[in-house]
């Protein structure tokens, strides 16, 4: 039933986007092209005949006619290439060829017309832009081929370290951080559909044509800071594809910094994609299926019980609890050891088979799967038609699959995982005339993550099964089957301990966006809005209990659990299938202002409502800071757990938080043309701060509990052994080691977190200057850019006392009955400036995009120890480093055929010399910023053992100078004075600085007149030099102003592992 009545939502919604035509708005993916017809005098020419035609598809995608000024214009245009004619009585025909439009882009194109015959032709190349003069957006771009050809060796197929080389743009943590704003105040969109919970899990950067970002000053279309726009590739009227293979293999690569040997590592990849017309000049198709496999498998090492231990056989004293006295020989009596240990024995806890003089890694194995995913399948399909010359739509989806077999530790301890994520999109663009268009998308995403099914012929262990064999009882009262183990820790071994199994994310998303183009005199209005609805699902997740062996009673940890004797129990019955949706609408309006042919004006507004989550089944609660009280919905307070403490009182009551309606913002941008190769341009614009946690978007913050969270609705049963002796037999023993009444359970200290029912979302101003220049063929543009942004939320727990010099006490916590109370907070700050050098040079044989940038970055709710001081301490951002440039170059080799050496080389000689190019990326930049730190003790008196300590010298001053293994100087630091919070700051440390240099080789053989053989080296950095993952930072604990682990796959955006090599071969045609 809940398919089908998702499919009827979906299919309802599609239909009335595309037949009531609502003004909902288009992400800014498309792009615009505009000009001035003029003569040789410069005077303006109207009515001038002008058509734009795409080449790849032979199709006359707009036409008009030129104004009484001479202007025109071509809106929501797809990125590509295009051909601009223009024609009128007593001119030649004027030909701009081979223009390109970037995802996003606002392009001028003048025409200059030539007094003569129609049927002669004044043609020019256009090219790519170098400098934009249309707008105060800043943007960047690169292509497939840029991506395909790249030195970055990266092992999943992300676009985000491509993005890296984009100025403004650095690598921050798993995603890009770009002008100090990070991925909650980033949309990344497939073809204008957006998809911000999961989109890194799918942006496989081989299904796209090209990848535009909008980095600053985004126009009201953009609802925030930052929005990626990945444009997927598509047919035309000529056949089209590539079929090519990767290969990764530790044997090419580096030797980590720390390692003293490879660790054996394979990953094979190909990639077989083809496009072409269907019928021609009006419908095309494009698929593509991308495919990893990673063979090898993993090496494992175990502590396990040795073989006297097995056998009951001690080396040490144990205590027999019923005698109080030692057991004879140190041997437990066969007879006396439990049966359900010994089936977890002789069942999941192997026999040592390697020499050790402990039983510390005492069993070694062969995992014969990979750590990480084992393979990987992305495939991708479109169909774009055009239904008349004023009416084109598309269909696209795509998919990434990847399964997971892993391993917790031990031979029986398998367990598996399936991410399937996936997006359905259509759009529908439709010309009304010459100066009105509308432009439409409807996209559906799902995100499917799910444990414990069979895969690759593995099927993980059912704790149902685990409890039925070995004879455990009372762990499972609610009957679940599935993944899972009961948790088994035994000091000093491996745990027996097992991922639980269950549907861990069924999402959903729906996306419509519609926009409405309207050019009026000077003026080109724009109309539209979106709205997304999210539909979380997480399913109910096993729990087979927990069981903790110590040696409090025998004085041995084995030997404790050979007798059945836990030291504590624990179990849970979870709660059932839960879910959880908001929706999120956003309306604008915005206009582009032609003043006069050098002065454009963009202006706008913008308002976002950015809905509050529900849960289906009502579980939701809040806290009162004022009378201390939960309050929970009122369908929910017979849902309460029985076990829930008497001292917490709780309430029924109105929880579901309230969105803020008046998020009203202006956007404002000019630009003003100096001259036909000069521009000053800059903006102005305020942007509804999305919710985040550490930065990462997640807009069901406003609810308790979280998905994958309980609250007061299911809690855990603790039950803590007694003291057994001859005269008091155990509490706690197998078969059953819980008690007969769940009245002696302990439950674990609560803690609740909490949010203000009315939301007030933040404000990000942002504003620019920027100067750009276009000289000989290479485009220059200087900026400053900068943001202050108000009203970001952070968390902060509010049950500690003020600092002070007496001891703590629970009783001087604010409310005594909890551990902690989480607010969600709405006051932070943050400001950010940069100024910034890009240079450019896009057409030729040699290319390059070079860029730098100054910047610093800071918030002031990143302290959070003392919540009765926050916003007082503006530190760094921690990601953003202080300076940061970065360069890649294109060089075809000027050899072979046709070239400057060689040039009248041809067969084997020219196959051999010509078609090779290489690619260049060198990043150099400071180091990330990190945080001193103290632990073991609690100066303020607030039940804060550590944190930040205080200043008391220079971090600098390293007497011999900053070295690995002395990074900072820790005498410049001590633990705070009693009464008080440590005055160091967050993010005052600033770790290694980056340098970073990748290579790539790349020949390019013809087969025939259209096959083409192609081979590619990439090589990541080249020299070798190795980068670190910051220090620990701590000044108490030995080594903390010490690296000690070398960056590692998925921490460095920019690729900064150990030199890695691959080579891939592949045709195109």
């Amino acid at each position: 039933m809940e398919s089908i009545r998702r499919f009827l939502l979906v299919a309802s919604l599609a239909l009335c986007f595309l037949v009531l035509r609502v003004p909902l708005s288009g992400q800014t993916v498309n792009a615009t092209l505009r000009g001035t017809v003029t003569d040789a005098s410069g005077g303006a020419v109207p009515a001038v005949h002008l058509s734009l035609v795409e080449p790849s598809t032979g199709q006359v995608v707009r036409e008009a006619t030129s104004m009484a000024n001479g202007d025109y214009e071509f809106g929501e245009l797809k990125p590509g290439t295009y051909e601009l004619r223009s024609t009128a009585a007593g001119y030649k025909m004027f030909v701009a060829a081979n223009i390109l439009l970037d995802s996003g882009q606002i392009r001028r194109v003048d025409a200059q017309l030539a007094l003569g015959e129609a049927a002669e032709e004044v043609t020019v190349s256009a090219g790519a832009a170098l400098i934009a003069t249309e707008s105060a957006t800043i943007q960047g771009v690169f292509s497939a081929k840029q991506h395909d050809e790249s030195p970055q060796v990266t092992i999943y197929p992300t676009t985000y370290s491509m993005l890296t080389t984009l100025s403004g743009v650095q690598g921050g943590t798993g995603t890009p951080i770009a002008n100090g704003q990070q991925q909650a105040q980033q949309t990344q969109t497939f073809d204008g559909i957006p998809n911000d919970l999961q989109g890194a899990q799918s942006n496989n950067a081989n299904f796209f044509e090209e990848v535009s970002a909008t980095l600053f000053n985004a126009p009201a279309e953009s609802a925030v800071p930052v929005q990626i726009n990945e444009v997927t590739k598509r047919g035309s009227n000529s056949f089209h594809g590539k079929a090519s293979y990767r290969i990764y293999d530790s044997v090419f690569n580096a030797e980590g910094f720390y390692d003293t040997s490879k660790t054996p590592y394979i990953q094979h990849e190909w990639n077989i994609e083809g496009g072409g017309p269907i019928w021609k000049d009006r419908t095309f198709f494009y698929g593509q299926w991308f495919a990893q496999r990673i063979p090898l498998g993993t090496q494992y090492h175990a502590s396990v019980p040795t073989t006297n231990w097995r056998a009951g056989v001690f080396a040490t004293t144990i205590i027999d609890p019923t005698t109080g006295q030692p057991f004879a020989n140190n041997t437990i009596p066969t007879s006396r050891i439990s049966s359900v240990a010994l089936a977890f024995q002789n069942n999941y806890l192997p026999a040592p088979n390697t020499a050790s003089s402990s039983q510390v890694n005492d069993y070694s194995f062969h995992f014969p799967f990979n750590s990480d995913l084992y393979r990987g399948d992305w495939p991708i399909a479109r169909v774009d038609h055009n239904l008349t010359k004023n009416n084109s739509f598309f269909v696209r989806w795509l998919m990434r699959q990847t399964p997971y077999v892993l391993n917790d530790g031990l031979p029986s301890l398998v367990w598996t995982r399936l991410r399937r994520h996936q997006q359905y999109a259509a759009g529908d663009t439709h010309i009304f005339s010459a100066r009105l268009l509308n432009n439409f998308r409807f996209g559906y995403s799902t995100d499917y993550l799910i444990d414990g099914q069979s895969e690759a012929g593995q099927t993980p262990p059912d704790g149902s099964k685990v409890l039925s064999t070995t004879g455990l009882q009372g762990s499972n009262p609610s009957g679940q089957t599935g993944q899972g183990f009961p948790t088994v820790t035994i000091t000093g071994l491996t745990s027996l301990v097992n991922v639980p199994g269950g549907t861990k994310a069924n999402n959903h998303i729906i996306t419509a966006n519609d926009s409405i183009s309207w050019q009026v005199g000077r003026h080109v209005w724009k109309f539209g809005g979106d709205v997304e609805h999210f539909d979380n699902f997480y399913g109910r997740v096993t729990d087979y209990g927990t069981f903790a062996f110590d040696g409090s009673i025998t004085g041995s940890a084995y030997a404790d659990f050979l007798l059945g004797l836990p030291r504590t129990t624990q179990r849970t019955n979870p709660l059932g299938d839960r879910e959880q949706t908001l929706t999120e609408y956003g309306l604008y309006a915005e206009d582009s202002f032609k003043l006069t042919r050098k002065l454009s004006l963009d202006y706008g507004i913008r308002w976002d409502l950015y809905g509050t989550p529900s849960a289906q089944d009502h579980l939701m609660y809040n806290f009162d800071p004022t009378t201390g009280d939960v309050i929970v919905d009122p369908a929910a307070l017979s849902k309460v757990s029985p076990l829930y403490p008497s001292t917490i009182t709780v309430k029924t009551g109105d929880v579901q938080a309230i969105a803020d309606k008046t998020n009203f913002v202006p956007r404002l941008g000019a630009a003003y043309q100096l001259s036909d190769h000069s521009v000053v341009r800059g903006g102005y614009g305020i942007y509804i701060s999305r919710l985040g946690t550490a930065g990462a978007f997640n807009n069901f913050l406003p609810i308790n509990p979280q998905l994958g969270s309980t609250g007061p609705f299911a809690l855990s049963e603790i039950y803590a052994q007694n003291t057994p002796s001859p005269t008091t037999p155990a509490l706690l023993s197998f078969p059953n080691p819980y008690p007969s009444s769940t009245a002696l359970a302990s439950v674990p200290s609560q803690s609740v977190n909490a949010y203000p029912r009315n939301i007030s979302n933040g404000h990000i101003h942002q504003f620019s200057g920027t100067y750009e220049v276009e000289w000989r063929k290479i485009g220059i543009r200087s900026s400053y850019v900068g943001s202050r942004s108000t009203g970001l939320n952070y968390s902060l727990n509010t049950n500690n006392p003020p600092a002070g010099t007496t001891a703590f006490t629970t009783s001087s916590r604010p409310y005594p009955n909890l551990v902690s109370t989480t607010f969600l907070r709405f006051d932070g700050g943050a400001k950010y400036d940069s100024l910034q050098v890009d240079v450019k040079r896009r057409a030729g044989g040699f290319t390059f995009n070079a860029n730098y940038s100054y910047s610093r970055s800071k918030a002031n709710f990143l302290d959070t120890e003392n919540a009765y001081d926050v916003l007082s301490h503006w530190s760094n951002d921690g990601l953003t480093r202080r300076h940061y440039a970065v360069g890649s170059v294109v060089y075809a080799l000027p050899f072979g055929h046709g070239r400057q050496f060689l040039s009248n080389s041809n067969g084997y000689l020219d196959r051999a010399v010509g078609g090779w190019s290489t690619n260049l990326i060198t990043y150099l930049a400071s180091g990330t910023y990190f945080s001193p730190s103290f632990s073991g003790s609690d100066p303020s008196h607030t039940n804060t053992f550590g944190g930040l300590p205080d200043l008391v010298g220079d971090p600098n001053a390293v007497p011999g100078g900053k070295s690995k293994t002395d990074w900072f100087n820790v005498a410049a630091f001590s633990i705070p004075q009693s009464g008080h919070f440590g005055n160091a700051l967050p993010n005052s440390l600033e770790s290694q600085k980056l340098y970073l240099t990748h290579l790539s080789l790349i020949k390019e053989t013809a087969i025939t007149e259209r096959v083409k053989f192609q081979f590619i080296t990439q090589i990541s950095n080249l020299f070798n030099h190795p980068q670190f993952v910051p220090p620990s930072g701590s000044i108490t604990v030995a080594g903390g102003n010490q690296f000690t682990t070398q960056v590692g796959t998925f921490s460095s955006l920019e690729v900064a592992k150990p030199r890695q090599i691959t080579f891939q071969g592949g045709f195109t045609f």
